[in-house]
């Protein structure tokens, strides 16, 4: 699978207890540039990264993953990561 590992959904193998009850933390799984969630990471997520700079994915549930869509890990969603992911893409598949 292309891009870079990010986090892992499933439970992690440490639990705490609180108040004699066991818990498991739950871990959020996303590819960086995997924007669409297909596993793979094509110029259909540069698109889908320019919808959600544009706006048209702003309101939860995200039609695209917005964590794997940071590419600079700043926090916000611009144009730069558009150009990040569009460079990924173009010098891998070169």
């Amino acid at each position: 699978m292309h891009g870079t590992y990010n986090s892992i959904k499933g439970f992690t193998p440490l639990h705490r207890t609180i108040d004699g009850v066991e818990n498991w933390d739950e871990l959020t799984i996303c590819f960086l540039g995997d924007v669409n969630r297909d596993g793979l990471i094509t110029i259909t997520d540069a698109i889908a990264l320019t919808n959600i700079v544009l706006g048209l994915d702003t309101d939860p549930p995200y039609q695209y993953d917005h964590d794997a869509s940071d590419m600079n890990g700043d926090g916000i969603l611009t144009v730069t990561d558009v150009i990040l992911l569009t460079n990924l893409i173009v010098n891998d598949e070169m």
